[in-house]
């Protein structure tokens, strides 16, 4: 049993009261929302397994929707464990764009606009008619942006990273650097910069075999 607040449509508010420590808000007979003996909130469900849970009523997906009347954006906050200043929000802007910010001054880090390009360091990623694209702008104007691969070695990682000094692809490691198509192997460039077209054997700076492809 539960403890309810009833908007009846034939009795006006109705209530009931029992011991279990749940309360439960109903409209017309039906449970709106269930707050269970452990503060856990429920919609369209009265067993909530966590602090709120929505589950899909008559509509095809569960929904929140977070809008601000005057400009129909809407946004998630998240704040300090004092609640006292925002640490991080997801903001829904003026014309189908979608920001990310971090940091206790909420900048802006990432930005998906409306045509599905996502930007990091910035709020103009580049568009391109054809495709998507993942636009990387560093902070500064010498600075550019970097993707970064590292696996669980910290000293072992490959980077891709663009600044005022050009273009590079890096590779930290004392592995080579391979080039595949078609799932086979077809160039490497070895830890000591010998470039290698369809073989693994170092013959000088530069090695190249007939056969299908390295292995």
């Amino acid at each position: 049993m539960t403890t309810t607040i009833n908007a009846s449509t034939s009795s006006g508010l109705v209530q009931t009261a029992d011991t279990s420590g749940i309360l439960q808000l109903q409209t017309a007979n039906t449970a709106a929302v269930t707050i269970d003996a452990s503060q856990n909130v429920g919609i369209g469900t009265s067993s909530p397994t966590g602090k709120f849970q929505i589950n899909q009523g008559t509509q095809t997906y569960a929904q929140v929707i977070l809008a601000n009347s005057s400009t129909d954006n809407g946004g998630i906050r998240f704040v300090n464990a004092a609640y006292t200043a925002e640490q991080a929000t997801i903001q829904a802007l003026t014309g189908g764009n979608l920001a990310f910010t971090t940091g206790a001054n909420t900048l802006e880090r990432m930005r998906i606009d409306s045509s599905g390009n996502v930007g990091i360091g910035t709020a103009s990623p580049e568009n391109n008619t054809n495709y998507k694209t993942l636009t990387i702008t560093g902070s500064t104007t010498t600075t550019g942006g970097v993707v970064t691969f590292k696996s669980s070695d910290a000293s072992a990682y490959g980077q891709i990273f663009n600044d005022n000094a050009g273009f590079a692809f890096k590779n930290n490691s004392s592995t080579p650097a391979t080039f595949w198509t078609a799932g086979t192997e077809r160039m490497r460039i070895d830890s000591s910069g010998n470039l290698l077209v369809g073989t693994t054997t170092a013959l000088g700076k530069f090695a190249s075999s007939t056969s299908s492809g390295a292995s």
